[in-house]
């Protein structure tokens, strides 16, 4: 008989979205992240990795971000959770970055936007 564990591992993909991964227990992740920020940002408000986000052809890949958070001055930035050393991490969050800016652009509205970004940060 295979004795199965009555605790989630945190530090997994699967227990961390088990845990804090639902619209229900969406505000103890707020809690918790605005604790481990201590005053740098607060956080009103975040979007799981559900949201994917599709290029803009065909032949452009899909990005997931595991937490897009919408601080209290409205401005937005990624939180990547990470457990393991990640080849090519930091070009790939340079790509994750570009995306979150460039979906700012209103569609054929280039000039009206006048590249008026809003305060990104990635974590």
């Amino acid at each position: 008989m295979q004795q199965t564990s009555r605790y989630i591992d945190l530090t997994t993909d699967y227990g961390f979205k088990r845990v804090f991964g639902t619209d229900v227990n969406k505000d103890i992740l707020i809690d918790f992240l605005n604790d481990l920020f201590q005053g740098r940002k607060i956080i009103k408000d975040l979007v799981y990795n559900k949201n994917e986000q599709v290029g803009d052809t065909s032949k452009l890949g899909t990005v997931i971000f595991d937490l897009i958070c919408t601080a209290d001055d409205d401005s937005q930035f990624i939180i990547e959770v990470q457990r393991s050393r990640q080849e090519n991490f930091k070009e790939r969050i340079i790509y994750y970055g570009s995306k979150l800016i460039s979906d700012q652009a209103l569609k054929g509205k280039r000039e009206e936007w006048a590249y008026a970004i809003t305060d990104c940060r990635i974590q």
